[in-house]
């Protein structure tokens, strides 16, 4: 059951951004880069599926590790909210970007809890990992990797997917995360959709040109992003923003299902359940 409100008293200001200038673009094969024995570079795939906006932003931002944007911040707020954790609960943070949503999660789970932060983006975990040195988190961890291939240890509380699309309406993906959550935990996502207001629908082209050119490997956008993660939950509750451009998902997971074994030692950030 998919159970929808909307929000539009959220009224950000107009601005502008322009990304492409003076910024340099990162080459194909970057010096000191790992690669494996066939002389391939271990990171080609990472930076070939990166977003173009989270390249270039992040670069921007790179100096104020505690940057987000204001309008963003309530509903970070809220869908952290909604993963109902408790102290000592351990998250993931899927598609975490700059760790934007950290401190929130942080909050919720208290020192002896675990934040686990998983992103494609190389450009984007070096500005995650700056957000932790800056407030001296012990307990986040940033994994630089796609959400179906990252090295996650043990069950967890709850995963948060904040304008991850290339995670929650992915297959693969959440083949290889729901599987990692404990029974009842709680899911909670949120990002750009079609809309169908009056308002809203002067905003789709848009959003459709904005989404091709920024994220062109991101699945495109449609009026239901959350369908194929509400298979998986008892029942989904959506929020909309921004006359329906925007959306906040979150609901339970079904049954859980059992993590498939590996060799992997667990690291004691990450441990076991």
């Amino acid at each position: 059951m998919v159970v929808m409100t909307s929000n539009n008293s959220f009224k950000p200001k107009p601005f502008a951004a322009r990304l492409n200038s003076g910024v340099r673009r990162l080459p194909k094969r970057a010096r000191g880069h790992p690669r494996d024995p066939r002389g391939e570079n271990m990171r080609t795939n990472s930076y070939s599926h990166e977003p173009r906006y989270a390249r270039y932003l992040s670069r921007l931002i790179r100096p104020f590790p505690n940057f987000d944007f204001f309008f963003i911040k309530g509903i970070r707020d809220k869908a952290v909210a909604a993963l109902l954790l408790h102290p000592g609960a351990r998250v993931l943070d899927l598609g975490c970007g700059g760790g934007g949503s950290f401190p929130y999660l942080v909050k919720a789970v208290g020192p002896n809890g675990a934040v686990i932060g998983v992103d494609i983006s190389p450009q984007s975990c070096i500005n995650a990992r700056r957000r932790i040195q800056s407030n001296g988190w012990s307990n986040v961890e940033v994994i630089e990797a796609p959400a179906d291939k990252a090295d996650l240890v043990g069950a967890y509380d709850g995963a948060l997917m904040f304008a991850a699309p290339d995670v929650f309406a992915s297959e693969s993906a959440l083949a290889s995360i729901l599987p990692r959550l404990k029974e009842h935990a709680r899911v909670a996502i949120f990002g750009a959709k079609l809309s169908g207001s009056v308002w809203g629908k002067l905003m789709n082209p848009l959003l459709q040109l904005l989404s091709s050119k920024l994220s062109p490997h991101t699945p495109a956008l449609d009026e239901a992003p959350w369908a194929l993660l509400s298979r998986q939950l008892e029942e989904l509750h959506v929020q909309e923003y921004f006359f329906g451009s925007m959306f906040l998902a979150y609901g339970t997971v079904k049954v859980a299902v059992p993590a498939p074994n590996n060799s992997f030692k667990p690291n004691p950030l990450r441990g076991s359940a």
